[in-house]
This record gives C-alpha cells, sequence and structure tokens, in this order.
C-alpha cells in the first residue's frame, strides 16, 4: 500500500491525502479510512488483528472488541446489520466507498480463491480425468456445474458470469 510507505517518511501519528486518511496500527500496518471518519476514528488506538483494524473497549475483565469498519457502517446510518463486506476485500480498508452491510451468505461469495487452488480463481479447478478447465458455483448450498472448458479465460470468464447472475453485487470483482 503505498501509504505506508510515504508515512515512514513523515513521522507523524497519522496523516491524510486528498483522497483518503491513514490512521496506524499494531504490527507497523495501517488503516485507510474515508476522510469524513478520520478525525473521529484516529482518536483511539487501534491494533491490528487477523488483517481487522479493532481496539478493546471496557476494563479488564469486562473488555469487549469493537472492529473499525462496524463503527464506519453505523457513522454510515446502517443500524441493524450482521456482518460486513470489504469489497475490496483488504480488511484494512475501511473506507466508505468499501464498506457495505451482508449477510453471511452474501459476505461468503466475496472472496477470494482457496491456497490450494489449480487456478487462481475460485469455483475453476483443472480435471485430469477430461484434461479441461472444470467450472462450478455453490449456490443455496447446492453445487451448480457450468462445464468443462479447454482454455483457462474461457472458464474464467463463464464463471464470471455466473456470478453475475447468482451473485449481484456480491459477485467477485
Amino acid at each position: 500500500m503505498l501509504g505506508c510507505i510515504a508515512a515512514r517518511y513523515m513521522n507523524k501519528p497519522g496523516y491524510t491525502t486528498p483522497e483518503c486518511g491513514y490512521i496506524p496500527l499494531t504490527q507497523g500496518k495501517w488503516a485507510i479510512v474515508s476522510l469524513e471518519d478520520y478525525d473521529f476514528l484516529g482518536q483511539f488506538n487501534w491494533h491490528y488483528a487477523h488483517g481487522y483494524a479493532r481496539r478493546n473497549v471496557g476494563k479488564h475483565g469486562s473488555q469487549s472488541i469493537v472492529r473499525m469498519h462496524r463503527i464506519v457502517l453505523e457513522r454510515m446510518g446502517f443500524k441493524d446489520f450482521k456482518e460486513t463486506d470489504h469489497i475490496n476485500r483488504d480488511r484494512a480498508d475501511n473506507r466508505r466507498s468499501n464498506l457495505r452491510p451482508a449477510t453471511t451468505t452474501e459476505n461468503q461469495r466475496n472472496v477470494g480463491p482457496r491456497c490450494d487452488s489449480t487456478s487462481g480463481f475460485r469455483g475453476v479447478c483443472w480435471n485430469k480425468q477430461y484434461d479441461k478447465w472444470q467450472v462450478y458455483i455453490n449456490v443455496n448450498g447446492k453445487r451448480i456445474f457450468l462445464g468443462y472448458f479447454d482454455d483457462k479465460q474461457d472458464a474464467i470468464s463463464a464463471r464470471l458470469s455466473a456470478e453475475q447472475t447468482y451473485f449481484g453485487e456480491f459477485a467477485s470483482a
């Protein structure tokens, strides 16, 4: 992230650019926030945990964890939401344009490929038996087979098209 490099030379606890603000976290990490949230969020100490910006609230023995992205959604006027989806999948990017309320199912649709993926793309894998790319999508607990393809790009295109059909705005970016 370019902001992290620039911050090293600015010797400031946090800083802004014309587009966004950067708030320091532990472990040398930074959270990105919209300018309208920068002053409010910047007054707290945040730590980095599992990719998220979060802080502890309360006294010892009765502490709870507050995640930055939930505060931003609440400041945007959302009150009753189950989960927060980071559109670009960067958990430290808490700009308003990158966050949206989501159900658990919707949030799980916007995930990257598995670490053992042969294609580097979710729902597209190499089938050794047929010597082709196999494409599928899971919808409401059911796996839908989309076909076999000779060309990897054709397979990825088929998967993206199915995501648009079944997942709408929660399709992979």
